[in-house]
Protein backbone atom coordinates (compact mmCIF):
# COMPACT_ATOMS: atom_id res chain seq x y z
CA UNK A 1 0.00 0.00 0.00
CA UNK A 2 1.47 3.43 -0.86
CA UNK A 3 1.37 6.41 1.51
CA UNK A 4 1.72 10.01 0.29
CA UNK A 5 4.20 12.11 2.27
CA UNK A 6 3.07 15.49 3.60
CA UNK A 7 4.52 18.11 5.92
CA UNK A 8 3.14 18.83 9.38
CA UNK A 9 4.16 20.67 12.52
CA UNK A 10 6.35 18.60 14.87
CA UNK A 11 4.04 16.33 16.87
CA UNK A 12 3.90 16.37 20.63
CA UNK A 13 4.86 13.26 22.56
CA UNK A 14 1.17 12.61 23.17
CA UNK A 15 0.42 12.85 19.44
CA UNK A 16 3.33 10.56 18.55
CA UNK A 17 2.28 7.83 20.97
CA UNK A 18 -1.46 8.43 20.81
CA UNK A 19 -1.91 7.51 17.16
CA UNK A 20 -2.37 11.07 15.90
CA UNK A 21 0.66 10.92 13.59
CA UNK A 22 -0.12 9.23 10.28
CA UNK A 23 2.17 7.25 7.99
CA UNK A 24 3.86 9.62 5.56
CA UNK A 25 3.72 12.70 7.76
CA UNK A 26 7.02 14.60 7.83
CA UNK A 27 8.26 17.25 10.24
CA UNK A 28 11.41 19.15 11.00
CA UNK A 29 13.34 18.14 14.13
CA UNK A 30 15.32 21.20 15.23
CA UNK A 31 16.01 19.53 18.61
CA UNK A 32 18.56 17.35 16.81
CA UNK A 33 20.74 20.48 16.55
CA UNK A 34 22.24 22.53 19.37
CA UNK A 35 21.46 26.23 19.83
CA UNK A 36 24.56 27.08 17.80
CA UNK A 37 23.42 24.81 14.94
CA UNK A 38 25.68 21.82 15.53
CA UNK A 39 24.56 18.16 15.78
CA UNK A 40 23.14 17.52 19.27
CA UNK A 41 24.11 13.84 19.32
CA UNK A 42 27.52 12.70 18.10
CA UNK A 43 27.46 10.32 15.14
CA UNK A 44 23.66 10.43 14.68
CA UNK A 45 23.26 12.80 11.72
CA UNK A 46 24.84 11.75 8.44
CA UNK A 47 28.00 13.38 7.18
CA UNK A 48 26.07 14.30 4.00
CA UNK A 49 23.50 16.20 6.09
CA UNK A 50 26.23 17.96 8.10
CA UNK A 51 28.21 18.92 4.97
CA UNK A 52 25.36 19.79 2.59
CA UNK A 53 22.03 20.41 4.33
CA UNK A 54 22.68 21.43 7.93
CA UNK A 55 22.83 25.15 7.08
CA UNK A 56 19.70 24.93 4.90
CA UNK A 57 17.13 23.14 7.07
CA UNK A 58 16.72 21.23 10.34
CA UNK A 59 16.85 17.42 10.20
CA UNK A 60 13.69 15.85 8.81
CA UNK A 61 11.60 13.04 10.33
CA UNK A 62 8.95 10.87 8.68
CA UNK A 63 6.45 8.39 10.14
CA UNK A 64 6.90 4.96 8.56
CA UNK A 65 4.61 1.94 8.77
CA UNK A 66 4.90 0.21 12.13
CA UNK A 67 4.80 3.51 14.03
CA UNK A 68 8.46 4.23 13.29
CA UNK A 69 9.63 7.85 13.39
CA UNK A 70 12.58 7.80 11.01
CA UNK A 71 15.13 10.59 10.59
CA UNK A 72 15.98 10.77 6.90
CA UNK A 73 19.10 12.77 7.76
CA UNK A 74 20.54 10.11 10.08
CA UNK A 75 23.37 7.72 9.42
CA UNK A 76 22.59 4.28 8.05
CA UNK A 77 23.60 1.08 9.80
CA UNK A 78 25.49 -0.38 6.85
CA UNK A 79 28.97 -0.14 5.30
CA UNK A 80 29.45 3.49 4.30
CA UNK A 81 26.39 4.39 6.37
CA UNK A 82 27.96 7.50 7.85
CA UNK A 83 27.04 9.25 4.57
CA UNK A 84 23.35 8.46 5.14
CA UNK A 85 20.80 8.40 2.36
CA UNK A 86 21.09 10.08 -1.02
CA UNK A 87 18.15 12.50 -1.04
CA UNK A 88 16.65 14.18 -4.09
CA UNK A 89 13.79 16.69 -4.21
CA UNK A 90 12.27 19.03 -1.66
CA UNK A 91 10.13 17.98 1.32
CA UNK A 92 7.71 16.32 1.20
CA UNK A 93 8.40 15.19 -2.39
CA UNK A 94 11.64 13.37 -1.67
CA UNK A 95 13.32 10.32 -3.13
CA UNK A 96 15.74 8.45 -0.87
CA UNK A 97 18.23 5.83 -1.89
CA UNK A 98 19.00 3.20 -0.93
CA UNK A 99 15.85 1.73 0.58
CA UNK A 100 14.91 2.17 4.25
CA UNK A 101 15.48 -0.99 6.26
CA UNK A 102 14.46 -1.03 9.93
CA UNK A 103 15.61 -4.58 10.58
CA UNK A 104 12.80 -6.95 11.43
CA UNK A 105 10.20 -4.17 11.42
CA UNK A 106 9.94 -2.38 8.07
CA UNK A 107 11.64 -2.35 4.68
CA UNK A 108 10.50 -0.03 1.92
CA UNK A 109 11.14 3.03 -0.18
CA UNK A 110 10.44 6.75 -0.38
CA UNK A 111 10.23 7.77 -4.02
CA UNK A 112 8.75 11.00 -5.29
CA UNK A 113 7.19 11.70 -1.90
CA UNK A 114 5.46 8.31 -1.68
CA UNK A 115 6.29 5.56 0.82
CA UNK A 116 5.95 2.05 -0.55
CA UNK A 117 6.59 -1.32 1.03
CA UNK A 118 9.20 -3.68 -0.33
CA UNK A 119 6.77 -6.32 -1.51
CA UNK A 120 9.54 -8.92 -1.70
CA UNK A 121 9.93 -8.53 2.12
CA UNK A 122 13.68 -8.82 1.47
CA UNK A 123 14.79 -6.42 4.21
CA UNK A 124 12.82 -7.95 7.07
CA UNK A 125 15.21 -10.84 7.50
CA UNK A 126 18.17 -8.66 8.37
CA UNK A 127 19.75 -8.40 4.91
CA UNK A 128 21.54 -5.33 3.56
CA UNK A 129 19.94 -2.26 2.07
CA UNK A 130 19.10 -2.36 -1.66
Amino acid sequence: MPWQCRMREPPTTEERWGGDVQIGEMWYAPWLLTEDGQPAAPDYLSTTYVEQRMGCRPPLMVRLPGGIDFCIDSRADSPGGERGWHIEGKPPNLTLSPSINVLGVYHGFIRGGVITDDLSRKGLGGGPHD
